[in-house]
């Protein structure tokens, strides 16, 4: 779309001069936000009058004609990245194999130095890795080759570091930067594999087609799982970082697996490269089992008998318009037949510059999100550069819109609740019904909250009565979550959500006041034994309950303490630290403050979202549900996402369900849960299910479910993910299940 012409608007972009190009790409920011790193990439070629088409890749070779005795390589580490090999196989062609190697750390400064005074001297090349974890020493390093007056002119010296703020500027400016991340695309990737690792030398190494054939199915096998990455979910399961490092060892697998085969005429075994390729090389790093399967059956797809037939059709590469017999559709793929590396690079040149995702096994709908998120993460790049206190006359600056934003928050967040209180209630319900031998109902818990509610006259023990008297507010105030945050804010019941999925009534009720107060029978917790010998006896489904209402109080205690820390800090109070600015910035544009999502260690402890405004309604109907539970008991559906541990929520139920079915005798090591989709939402649910329990909210990508005929099908296009039925779980006996 980015190609083509805007109709009814052509007219005006051809007007516009030099800004039509920048037109057109706001245009296609609003229309089509999925292609706007395209059309940014056609408008950065047309102002810098390039082809970044016709962008190659650099060598180390390449490079190494600017690099001196005093002027190092900076390899900037990604991932699972390590250049020590590229870096040896080079050092071969100038005799300076092996390099001096250290891996910097603590107490590695005194080896160090001797390292670089010799090397300094005999003009060996030394290589430096993970300079990062010791930036004090890299200014001494580098100082020391800037000020010492005799240097062997072959003195080469080689730094690796991970990207970090707080590097020494000065030892970025006075070297020769290099990344070593993969490129994006299965073109450049494989241009890049084939200049650095696939030589001549190796292609000459067995003299037969069929194993450049498997070395080219190789290197594509490894770009292509690489590419899978970049569309999260729907690609692995489970990020994996695979790196040059296990393709190199793919490589010398096939090529001592060949020289026992292809040299004596003997047969390959397929299953023996199957089996290393999937389960040791590349299926080692793999974790979750489906993502174990996924990659067996790229192996089994690349590496089979069928991999050097050729087929009658001739293929269609979309270069291939004079019907080139060199390239041949086997296996879905372009394997070349060629015998000299130059042949193979200009078959490398000649693919798509951009890979559909059908190429690596996807629905056409997993670009859109990939493109979506990277347009964002981009955009918001270029935002967080933006200066923030520019003077726009009369409209308010930016501390003030943020404090008022913050204020409007902390007004319409839920107050604090004890929530021992709601144990101690739950523990005298509970014994209540033992002694009037009262049957719990199926998953019931209470209709009553301990010291929240009306009836505080009833109190037998007034200090407990002042105890919770600020618990009446307390609930009050955090039940009523609909309230707007401020005509600044927008955040709150006015806005609304952008994702359809989570509007949904949290407790299955359709009713808009399903927490009535006045209605409350509060019964509360008398006892003249001391509080802390209580012995709680809870079933499983309330201490889940209990455990996701701690979870959400430490969320909510997160969000005001960085809250009221913000106005503090405008207000002159508290230090405006980095941590601070970085949140004001984030809430200033309705962003989410990071380790309001993760703690220091990476872990998810909240949710995410695209905006503030939908974290926080998703906040308040997570609340409601927990606070609905503790009213009304048994719910008619849960809303599985609401939950910080569904696979906890599971277990509780299937727990409460086997102890409600004694009479089976069936032990919870004997049951499975068994799931039934209905045909039907949310709002059709009339009654509780006469067995199990319902959820609902669950969605689905990458495929959508047919309601009427109950059955997985083909996403719709453009349609990124479907809301699926409620779900109706159940156990069955170990024996029954399908």
């Amino acid at each position: 779309i980015e190609n083509r012409d805007i109709p009814y608007y052509n007219d005006r972009l051809d007007s516009s001069g030099k800004i039509s190009s920048f037109i057109k790409l706001c245009l296609i920011r609003c229309l089509r936000e999925d292609r706007t790193i395209l059309c940014a990439n056609k408008f950065v070629d047309e102002v810098l009058n390039r082809n970044s088409d016709s962008i190659k890749h650099e060598t180390l070779e390449n490079i190494f004609s600017e690099s001196s005795n005093r002027k190092p390589f900076l390899f900037l580490l990604s991932l699972a990245s390590d250049p020590t090999n590229m870096i040896d196989d080079f050092a071969k062609k100038f005799k300076k194999y092996p390099t001096d190697k250290i891996s910097m750390g603590e107490g590695q400064e005194i080896i160090a130095k001797e390292k670089l005074k010799n090397a300094l001297i005999s003009g060996n090349w030394l290589i430096l890795q993970n300079c990062h974890l010791n930036k004090s020493f890299i200014i001494e390093v580098y100082n020391m080759s800037k000020s010492l007056n005799e240097i062997e002119e072959d003195f080469r010296l080689f730094l690796t570091s991970e990207p970090d703020n707080e590097f020494p500027i000065c030892v970025l400016h006075g070297s020769i930067k290099i990344s070593t991340s993969l490129s994006r695309g299965i073109k450049n990737n494989m241009r890049k594999i084939y200049k650095d690792m696939i030589k001549e030398d190796i292609i000459d190494k067995i003299d037969d087609e069929k194993y450049r054939k498997i070395i080219y199915a190789l290197a594509y096998l490894h770009c292509v799982l690489c590419e899978r990455k970049k569309f999260g979910p729907l690609g692995w399961c489970v990020p994996y970082e695979f790196s040059i490092t296990d393709l190199f060892a793919s490589f010398l697998f096939i090529e001592k697996h060949l020289y026992s085969t292809l040299l004596v005429n003997r047969p390959i075994n397929w299953e023996s490269i199957h089996y290393m390729l999937a389960e040791v090389q590349y299926g080692g790093k793999v974790t979750d089992d489906l993502d174990r399967e996924l990659l067996l059956t790229y192996v089994q797809h690349y590496f089979s008998e069928e991999l050097f037939k050729s087929r009658p059709e001739i293929s269609d590469h979309p270069n291939n318009s004079n019907n080139n017999p060199n390239m041949v559709n086997s296996l879905d793929n372009n394997i070349p037949r060629f015998s000299e590396i130059t042949n193979f690079d200009n078959f490398i040149e000649s693919l798509p510059n951009i890979d559909t995702p059908t190429v690596l096994g996807l629905h056409n709908n997993a670009e859109i999100t990939y493109r979506v998120n990277e347009s964002r993460q981009v955009l918001n790049s270029i935002l967080e550069i933006q200066p923030r206190d520019v003077d726009h006359g009369d409209e308010k600056s930016m501390e003030t819109v943020v404090k008022e934003i913050s204020i409007g928050i902390l007004e319409a967040l839920p107050e604090d609740i004890n929530i021992e209180d709601i144990k101690k209630m739950i523990y005298r319900k509970n014994k209540n019904q033992q002694l009037n031998n009262q049957p719990n109902q199926q998953l019931n818990v209470t209709n009553n909250l301990n010291g929240m509610g009306k009836n505080f006259n009833n109190l037998e023990n007034n200090s407990y009565k002042n105890k919770n008297k600020e618990n009446e507010n307390a609930l009050q105030k955090s039940l009523l979550l609909n309230n707007t945050i401020g005509n600044n804010a927008n955040i709150g019941k006015n806005a609304n959500m952008s994702d359809s999925r989570y509007n949904k009534n949290t407790a299955g009720i359709a009713n808009e006041n399903d927490i009535n107060l006045e209605n409350l029978d509060i019964t509360y917790w008398e006892s003249n034994n001391d509080d802390n010998n209580i012995q709680y006896n809870f079933s499983p489904l309330q201490v889940f309950f209990l455990q996701e209402m701690e979870r959400i109080q430490k969320v909510i205690n997160l969000v005001k303490t960085n809250l009221n820390d913000i106005i503090n800090a405008i207000d002159g109070s508290k230090i405006m630290v980095a941590d601070l600015q970085n949140d004001t910035k984030c809430i200033y544009t309705q962003s989410i403050p990071k380790h309001w999502i993760y703690d220091a260690s990476e872990t998810e402890i909240s949710w995410v979202c695209n905006n503030l405004n939908q974290w926080l309604n998703i906040l308040n109907l997570r609340y409601e549900q927990i606070m609905n539970y503790f009213q009304n008991g048994k719910l008619k559906s849960y809303w599985l996402p609401g939950f910080f541990n569904p696979q906890g929520f599971l277990t509780s139920m299937k727990q409460e369900i086997t102890r409600l079915n004694k009479k089976d005798q069936l032990s919870l090591d004997e049951v499975v849960l068994y799931a039934d989709i209905k045909n039907f939402d949310i709002e059709k649910i009339k009654e509780y299910p006469e067995h199990g329990f319902y959820i609902h909210g669950l969605f689905i990508e990458g495929s959508k479910w047919n309601w009427q005929e109950g059955k997985l099908e083909e996403s719709s296009p453009k349609v990124l993910s479907e809301n699926m039925p409620v779900i109706h779980i159940t156990v069955v006996s170990n024996k029954d299940k399908k």
